[in-house]
């Protein structure tokens, strides 16, 4: 199980019986919870993480005959993201990486997909948020990546031109924003597992943040 997945089954077992909480039901919700994302995000209309978990939670729990009220539903999300956010880990290089890059003078920043209490919780969780001068986050532009509006957002920020700048993701999805503003792109594939013939393909590749040196160095 995932730490998404415990999270997800430890929020639920707050606000509902053992016996209710099953595989079954944290499947049904973060199934539910893209398919709402996914609705909305083809419609233009935003809405918040917390938002759409609780409209996802809500219709899986009315297929149980389970009509709980919207606070409850609220707390039920909030202790999800409470678990997530004080036992999911970072990888190794994260920390030591960034510092150097600190200390060597560049400046970090931050495009991420989420609600800003929650990033800055994690953030503080893990002593990284003086890490980033600029921090773009997508509940405040009320957008979503790959929308170029938060990479542009980015840009303005850091007074930076796109041929400048180095953007960092885990995802083919967050590439497009970056990669249609003219920026260099790495994908960081920690398990090597993404294929060449994918449709749009980053500047680079790497399976760990220390390889970003010897990019940095040739750029």
């Amino acid at each position: 199980m995932s730490i998404t997945q415990r999270a997800t089954y430890f929020g639920l077992k707050s606000g509902l019986p053992d016996e209710l909480v099953t595989d079954e039901l944290v499947s049904k919700w973060e199934r539910e919870s893209c398919k709402i994302f996914d609705y909305y995000y083809k419609k233009g209309e935003f809405y918040t993480i917390k938002s759409l978990q609780v409209m996802s939670l809500k219709n899986v729990l009315l297929e149980y005959s389970i009509n709980l009220t919207d606070r409850k539903l609220v707390d039920i999300v909030s202790e999800c993201w409470r678990y997530l956010i004080n036992n999911c880990p970072v990888y190794e290089d994260v920390a030591p990486t960034l510092s150097r890059l600190v200390r060597d003078g560049y400046e970090l920043g931050l495009i991420t997909d989420g609600d800003e209490e929650n990033v800055i919780r994690i953030l503080k969780k893990h002593n990284l948020g003086n890490m980033f001068k600029t921090k773009i986050i997508s509940s405040v532009v009320k957008r979503y990546k790959p929308d170029i509006l938060l990479f542009e957002r980015a840009l303005e920020k850091a007074q930076c031109a796109p041929e400048e700048a180095i953007y960092v993701g885990d995802s083919v999805k967050d590439i497009y924003g970056a990669k249609e503003l003219g920026m260099i792109t790495i994908i960081i594939d920690r398990n090597r597992k993404r294929e060449k013939t994918e449709e749009i393909q980053s500047d680079f590749s790497i399976d760990s943040l220390e390889q970003l040196y010897k990019i940095i160095n040739k750029s």
